[in-house]
């Protein structure tokens, strides 16, 4: 199991939130999400043999924000 945090920019309100959250929750792999608002920040804890860390950032992308 990793863990990465990645910056989650657009994450002013909390529909950002859960949607970043429930999209990359859904990965193959990913095993939790937090997304904090205050510091425009998520954290990741992945199966890094399943899901890579720039699969994640590329969800966050797909999901219209930037990471």
């Amino acid at each position: 199991i990793a863990e990465a945090d990645c910056e989650v920019a657009c994450t002013a309100c909390g529909r950002c939130v859960v949607r970043v959250e429930k999209g990359v929750g859904a990965m193959v792999g990913v095993k939790s999400v937090n997304v904090e608002v205050a510091k425009k920040e998520g954290t990741f804890t992945f199966d890094p043999v399943a899901v890579k860390a720039d699969d994640i950032r590329k969800k966050i992308v797909d999901l219209g924000y930037q990471a």
